[in-house]
Formats: structure tokens, C-alpha cells, sequence
């Protein structure tokens, strides 16, 4: 028996919409994985006696902790600030209910609204090397690299 051309269409609005509605929920359990595991991350090393002992003054401490382990020391301090900021994750999310999916650069906004007024407070020194390959003729630099020492 042939299929009328409103059954399949209404076949298919349904399949639109049962595809639609499990995208929906897989980008949202895998944005919530996301900020989980940072937090996890956070609150391990905020509660790490390595931490409480060395970690104040945090420079050193993160930078050489973030290459151990091999993630960026700018998303290292993001995730123990974000530990530290929300101690308890539901907090977070229950501020968020408003909008459709929660993600990491929306915690990032969070964290950083409070940076934009900062002291300083936390500051380190960095040394590069830095070498060239000049033209002795005409003194134009030909290339650059740059190493932290």
C-alpha cells in the first residue's frame, strides 16, 4: 500500500524532532562533562596538601603543576578559580537555568567579570630568549624564535 506524501512528511517531522531532541541533550550532557571535570580539577588541587603548602603564591607552583600534567597554566588557574569560587557545582548551574545550555565560556565569563577591576595581586616574571637571524647588510631580521628559559 503507497504511502500518502502527509504520512511521509509527518514521518519525517517526527524524525526532525527526535533527532533534534537527542542532539539537544548530548551537547548539553557533554558542555556539563566539560565544566565537571574542571571543577574536579579545581577542587583536587585546592584540597591537595601540595597546595596548601606551596600553592599559595601560585605562580611557580601552577606553572610547573600545568606542565606536569600537560594542560595550559591560564586554564590550570581557571579551573582552581573556579573551584574556589563556586565550592559546591549546582551553585553554578542554578544561576545559568536561564539559558539553554550551560558551557565552559560561560564559567569563564563568570570568572573573569571579577578580573577586570584586579590589583595585580598575583603577579610572576618570565625570561625569553630570544634569537635572530639578521642581515648584516641591511639589518632586516629574517627570523625570530623565542624560548622561556
Amino acid at each position: 500500500m503507497p504511502q500518502t506524501k502527509l504520512t511521509v512528511q509527518k514521518e519525517y517531522r517526527n524524525l526532525v524532532e527526535e533527532c533534534a531532541a537527542l542532539l539537544s541533550e548530548r551537547k548539553f550532557d557533554l558542555a556539563m562533562k566539560d565544566i565537571e571535570w574542571r571543577h574536579e580539577l579545581g577542587e583536587t588541587i585546592v584540597k591537595s596538601k601540595a597546595h596548601q603548602r606551596f600553592g599559595k603564591g601560585r605562580g611557580e607552583f601552577i606553572k610547573r603543576l600545568a606542565k606536569d600534567i600537560g594542560i595550559s597554566r591560564s586554564s590550570l588557574y581557571e579551573c582552581v578559580n573556579f573551584y574556589e569560587k563556586y565550592p559546591v557545582l549546582s551553585t553554578v548551574v542554578e544561576t545559568s537555568i536561564g539559558k539553554k545550555i550551560l558551557k565552559w565560556s560561560d564559567i569563564r565569563g563568570f570568572l573573569t567579570e571579577e578580573k577586570r577591576g584586579c590589583p595585580h595581586s598575583e603577579t610572576e616574571i618570565e625570561t625569553l630568549i630570544i634569537k635572530r637571524t639578521r642581515c648584516v647588510r641591511c639589518g632586516k631580521i629574517l627570523a625570530e624564535s623565542k624560548e622561556k628559559k
